[in-house]
Order: structure tokens, then C-alpha cells, then sequence
């Protein structure tokens, strides 16, 4: 018996399995930009990944208000 997924759910799931596969398929080589990254940590949806697997990466927020002084 399958149990149907909520939409956040199902958001969850997929970011969880790209960021895995993206992970596999570079190794410790993976290198991130991410634009509209708000302050580069509390609103950043990638800083968890990046943080946890040491990728490289380059946080841009291109909007001042979100942006961290």
C-alpha cells in the first residue's frame, strides 16, 4: 500500500534526491552558485547542502533588502 506524499512533501523528497545526485555525479568537486541566496544562510535553501558536503560555492543576493550588511 503506497500513502500519497503532500505537495510540501514531494518538494522535500526531490530537493533531497537532486542534491544527492548531484553529490554523486561530482564527488567532492562540486561547485554551487547560488543567486537569491538572501543573506547566505537563514532564507538560503542550499546553505545546508553546501555546508554539509564542503562544495564550493558563490551566494549572491542581488536584491539589498534581503541582502545581510
Amino acid at each position: 500500500m503506497s500513502t500519497t506524499l503532500s505537495r510540501t512533501e514531494r518538494k522535500i523528497k526531490f530537493k533531497s534526491l537532486a542534491f544527492a545526485a548531484l553529490q554523486k555525479s561530482t564527488g567532492n568537486e562540486t561547485i554551487c552558485v547560488q543567486v537569491g541566496a538572501h543573506d547566505g544562510k537563514r532564507w538560503d535553501p542550499v546553505f545546508g547542502h553546501i555546508t554539509q558536503n564542503g562544495w564550493n560555492a558563490l551566494v549572491i543576493e542581488p536584491h539589498p533588502i534581503f541582502s545581510k550588511d
